[in-house]
């Protein structure tokens, strides 16, 4: 796993950085426990602080799986379509300026349980359609390609809709 880091001063680099892959974003006080571990495990039992509020019925986590983002279909009209329910930026909160995304592996992707493949069984939870996918159980860090260490630059928090 190659570990790249990098300083974003807006959301079109966090976009630039992660479109075309399928990846999971964490905050950085994940991140430790993550690399300890050698896995990204999946949430099934609420150990791990998320900035999602969604309540206790996340599609995926549900299902004992680590949700994933796939941005391999960014111009795709679905895509754009569900985009704004991702809020990436709510992983690149102020108290930590850092947050971590992790690459999967090309070669994990058929693992995947994808929108097509959950879409008439996903009624009353929550999930993204077309864009979030779930890997089972947990993955392995040997099957991530890249880990990015995303670091907000000052100027971020400096934006009016930040506040």
């Amino acid at each position: 796993m190659e570990t790249i880091e990098v300083l974003i001063k807006n959301d079109s680099d966090i976009f630039e950085i992660v479109k075309g892959s399928i990846f999971h974003i964490t905050p950085w006080y994940n991140t430790e426990g993550i690399l300890k571990s050698g896995a990204i495990n999946n949430n099934s039992q609420k150990k791990y602080k998320s900035p999602w509020r969604v309540g206790s019925n996340g599609y995926y986590r549900e299902r004992k799986c680590v949700s994933f983002f796939d941005y391999r279909y960014y111009d795709s009209p679905e895509f754009k379509d569900n985009e704004f329910k991702c809020n990436l930026t709510k992983f690149l909160c102020p108290d930590s300026h850092k947050s971590s995304i992790f690459i999967l592996s090309e070669y994990e992707y058929p693992k995947l349980k994808t929108w097509d493949d959950v879409k008439d069984a996903g009624c009353g939870y929550i999930i993204v359609p077309y864009i979030e996918a779930g890997y089972p159980f947990h993955v392995d860090l040997s099957v991530i390609d890249t880990h990015f260490i995303v670091e907000m630059h000052e100027s971020y928090f400096t934006n009016d809709w930040f506040v």
